[in-house]
């Protein structure tokens, strides 16, 4: 299965590890997951919002 995560510093935080925290919790539960993490670091959730807004056409997989 393949995951898009679109988010904010929430998502994007590594926490110590090489990866984002949320993409190593997620392989350990999943093993067969493909993880692709967009998240950014200091961009706030009003910022994606307006942009998901915009570009939502192009980030859908058809």
């Amino acid at each position: 299965m393949k995951l898009l995560l679109i988010s904010d510093s929430i998502v994007a935080r590594k926490e110590g590890l090489k990866e984002p925290r949320l993409n190593a919790t997620l392989k350990k539960l999943h093993q067969n997951l493909e993880l692709n993490n967009t998240a950014v670091s200091g961009v706030n959730s009003g910022v994606l919002w307006v942009a998901g807004i915009l570009f939502l056409g192009n980030l859908i997989v058809k």
